[in-house]
């Protein structure tokens, strides 16, 4: 099973990641059957429906919550009616209006954090099958495959694949791609194997390709057998097999980072491009900065250490920059040095300029001196 850019022709997966019931035929794109969709609802809904007085009682709260102060408190109050109201609009056009009022009333920090947090839970639920079905007609595509890949992570019960293929029916190529993403990811959790399948057997045929695979990689529990996928992975000169590497291995780095590095280290000079060590040793500092220089240390001169080195001096750069230039006059190649020797002084100048040009000067003393 290797995970690149080759494409595999084969039968769907077994009814238990994703099979279900087969639902009414959908028109293709280039009909009128989203069009036709969008009316009936609109036509379905009465002037004052639930989900509009709930949004209606929102609006005048938190307009009386803004006219008494500006504090902390009053966001606090207003973030929490906006929680409260997302659960009763569920998968509705005024969930639209809902994102749109807080857009036009400056909280687009809430706005983002409900979008990435908290508006999963519409497709959860009993009222999970409205809200997929109203997602197929949100107009906003950006929006849409923002929603898709949260719809794909929640996704419970049988139907995904008939709901996959009706997303392409009423929606572009992008969503299809986030809501498979989404779902896989979740699925990598607890079947990292089922994941990896599931996703080449409904994406590959679909062409959709493996940006989404980094995240599913991303996903992995930690007991995973990470080498296994890792060779798996075809060779980085492939920008997204590069990508699903850098994601598996910062993962893999967070459980066993030695192993992690030296696995880099060891296929360097073959399908992993050195670079990747910066991945793995930028993540074992923010845990074992310590040991994580204590092997790079040990480790032999060449493209990986120095990309190792790169990533402990920016680690260091802000809290401790004598430090981080340390690591950066460890790096042997001389571009690399002073490249990044160069980014540790600009920062460093900032809090304490003769300091940082004296350990400059240390480091690359002035010839006419």
């Amino acid at each position: 099973m290797v995970i690149g850019c080759d494409k595999k022709e084969g039968e769907t997966p077994s009814q238990a990641h994703a099979s279900g019931s087969s639902q009414a035929e959908i028109g293709p794109k280039g009909t009128n059957s989203q069009q036709e969709a969008r009316r009936s609802k609109k036509a379905a809904r009465v002037e004052k429906s639930e989900t509009g007085q709930a949004l209606g009682k929102f609006s005048s709260d938190w307009e009386n919550l803004a006219g008494q102060s500006k504090g902390q408190e009053t966001l606090a109050k207003q973030k929490e009616l906006a929680l409260a109201l997302l659960p009763k609009l569920g998968g509705s056009d005024d969930l639209l209006q809902f994102l749109d009022f807080l857009t036009e009333r400056g909280a687009g920090d809430l706005r983002k954090e409900i979008l990435e947090k908290h508006i999963g839970m519409i497709f959860k639920g009993s009222g999970a099958g409205d809200a997929r079905e109203w997602l197929l007609t949100v107009e906003d595509e950006k929006l849409r495959e923002q929603l898709s890949r949260l719809a794909g992570k929640v996704f419970d019960g049988v139907g995904f694949k008939d709901y996959f293929e009706k997303m392409g029916q009423y929606g572009s190529h992008h969503c299809q791609a986030a809501l498979l993403s989404g779902y896989c990811s979740s699925l990598a959790k607890t079947d990292p194997e089922g994941a990896v399948r599931v996703y080449k057997e409904i994406g590959y045929p679909k062409k959709i390709d493996n940006t989404g695979m980094a995240d599913v990689m991303a996903s992995f529990p930690p007991g995973t057998n990470f080498l296994k996928f890792a060779t798996e992975i075809r060779e980085d000169s492939m920008t997204l097999a590069k990508r699903s590497r850098s994601a598996l291995l910062q993962n893999w780095a967070g459980v066993k980072p030695e192993e992690a590095a030296q696995y880099v280290l060891a296929n360097s000079a073959t399908s992993v491009n050195p670079d990747q060590m910066g991945v793995v040793i930028g993540t074992w500092a923010k845990r074992a900065p310590d040991a994580a220089a204590s092997w790079l240390g040990k480790a032999p001169e060449g493209k990986a250490r120095d990309e190792g080195m790169v990533a402990m001096a920016k680690h260091w750069t802000a809290s401790t920059p004598a430090k981080a230039l340390d690591y950066a006059g460890k790096i042997t190649d001389f571009d690399k040095r002073v490249a990044t020797a160069t980014q540790v002084f600009k920062e460093w100048e900032k809090t304490d300029r003769p300091a940082a040009t004296a350990a400059w000067l240390k480091l690359f003393p002035d010839p006419g001196q």
